[in-house]
């Protein structure tokens, strides 16, 4: 009976303590990432547009990229001032995703959504001061820094020329500027 008793309080405890480290692994890993983006990328290129290549196996700029489509990143920080982001869209699937600071997805626009060539973005950030705009899209971050990806569809690289020059169309800068 003691034997038993000393079994279950053992399972009950590793139950326990399986349960805390899965929370926070789910809770503390995304911010962590981040942190880890903004130490990398963030720190020497905040609203700046990192363009990355056809995706090989070796490419990494992004989590787990698609070798269908090519890739830009911009890390924000939307402190004080909105960012402003603009680019040409194109014909084919063109999407433009917002992450906050834990990696939280809170907004994408992709080339179904606009009926327009051009975007234009104003990314306000929750200390960010207030700003009157007329000519674009208004989004919201959770946080004052994250970043934002666009990624462009590359089907049988027919138009490749065409998406390079897409990418050179992109900005990401701080209102202020």
């Amino acid at each position: 009976m003691y034997r038993m008793r000393s079994l279950i309080n053992k399972i009950f405890i590793l139950l326990v303590l399986g349960t805390i480290v899965h929370l926070a692994f789910i809770i503390y890993f995304p911010t962590y990432m981040m942190w880890k983006f903004d130490r990398d990328i963030a720190s020497t290129s905040v609203n700046k547009i990192i363009h990355s290549d056809k995706v090989d196996s070796n490419s990494r700029t992004v989590i787990r990229p698609s070798p269908d489509l090519l890739y830009s990143v911009c890390a924000y920080d939307a402190t004080y001032s909105p960012v402003v982001i603009t680019s040409k869209v194109l014909d084919s699937y063109w999407a433009m995703s917002f992450y906050a600071s834990n990696s939280d997805n809170y907004a994408i626009i992709n080339d179904l959504d606009i009926a327009d060539d051009d975007v234009k973005v104003y990314l306000f950030g929750p200390n960010s001061k207030p700003t009157k705009i007329t000519d674009g899209y208004a989004i919201f971050s959770p946080s004052n820094k994250g970043a934002m990806l666009i990624r462009r569809f590359l089907g049988n690289e027919s138009n490749i020329d065409e998406l390079y020059e897409n990418q050179e169309t992109l900005t990401c800068d701080s209102l202020d500027n």
